[in-house]
């Protein structure tokens, strides 16, 4: 048995029927053609049948015209069909009684039927296609103007306290309104960069890379190597989020207390992993190592218990601590379903 397979090609071919809607006479015409040509092939295959048989080109011939061009051409190919086919019938043939003719006109009625509402089925999927496409377009139209909203919003709230840090004389308060100012402009950045543009959302790994470029690019310290070795995960937005700011706090961290002053050969090398359904990051550098009897719970840096807040917030953990080969290790383990 041979089985045709459902394509895009063949979807494409029969959203196309019934041929030449807008210029019906086309499928008329069509009609004219296909009866035509069935009466011609009769003709020429009548010699090698045996007596009957007037409506063997001609019932494949009204199914045809009536899939490919619709209902109307049908019923004329129907019409023209039931007018020509009684010239091969032979005289005194058991096919002229009543009854076989109403069974002849009840199959072709209930044929072409079927093919018609197969037609009309068809139609209404394809209205109810387009119809999802439309919504499809308007909600990602939707989604991308509330993303574009949200990290405006957030840039103004951004700005707004830059503006208020000039005039603030006190240079602790100043640090921290600063430091608030470039958390607010990177989930900005971060809240506009986290989907593409057909709303998918983008991998770990690229959040990761454009998240560490922008960090390192603002802290205005040259020659900072880095590497960033990450499964490609697709992370749910609650989740992606404060994994990047964690990401980006520990890396502001290092930048700012590890490699303040001599900062040769500076590196950092980011690592993200799945592993028995938990999301594993470290980022490690060989900075200054912590100072001796360094504890996160007396620490007074805001981003580092922002870190531990989230970690926190999704039942994970999140550590820093010295290691033996010379690098500052912060760890963030998160559940993942």
């Amino acid at each position: 048995m041979v089985l045709i397979r459902n394509t895009p090609v063949m979807h494409r071919m029969l959203e196309l029927l019934p041929l030449w809607q807008n210029k019906p006479w086309l499928g008329n015409i069509c009609a004219l053609i296909f009866v035509g040509c069935a009466f011609l092939v009769r003709s020429i295959i009548g010699h090698f049948l045996p007596a009957g048989y007037p409506f063997v080109t001609f019932m494949p011939t009204m199914l045809v015209v009536t899939f490919l061009f619709g209902t109307r051409p049908g019923i004329i190919a129907a019409i023209l069909s039931l007018m020509v086919a009684p010239y091969f019938i032979e005289e005194g043939s058991r096919f002229n009684g009543v009854l076989v003719w109403f069974l002849c006109l009840l199959e072709t009625v209930t044929d072409m039927g079927l093919v018609i509402a197969l037609q009309q089925g068809n139609y209404r999927l394809q209205k109810k296609r387009a119809y999802n496409q439309m919504l499809a377009e308007r909600n990602e139209l939707l989604f991308h103007e509330l993303q574009h909203r949200i990290s405006n919003n957030l840039q103004v709230i951004a700005s707004l306290l830059r503006m208020q840090s000039r005039s603030i004389t006190d240079e602790k308060a100043k640090e921290a309104i600063d430091a608030s100012v470039r958390r607010i402009h990177m989930i900005g950045e971060l809240q506009r960069a986290l989907y593409i543009k057909n709303g998918n959302q983008l991998g770990a790994k690229l959040i990761l890379d454009r998240l560490i470029k922008e960090v390192i690019a603002s802290s205005n310290l040259p020659n900072i190597r880095y590497k960033i070795e990450a499964e490609d995960l697709i992370l749910p937005s609650d989740m992606a989020i404060p994994l990047a700011l964690v990401s980006a706090e520990s890396v502001s961290n290092a930048l700012e207390h590890g490699f303040k002053g001599d900062h040769k050969d500076a590196f950092i090398e980011i690592k993200l992993q799945k592993i028995s359904g938990q999301i594993e990051l470290t980022i490690s550098n060989n900075g200054k190592p912590l100072p001796q009897g360094f504890s996160l719970e007396k620490v007074d840096s805001l981003g580092l218990k922002i870190a531990a807040m989230f970690a926190r917030q999704f039942k994970g953990k999140f550590t820093l601590s010295n290691q033996p080969n010379r690098y500052v290790v912060s760890s963030l383990i998160l559940p993942c379903g």
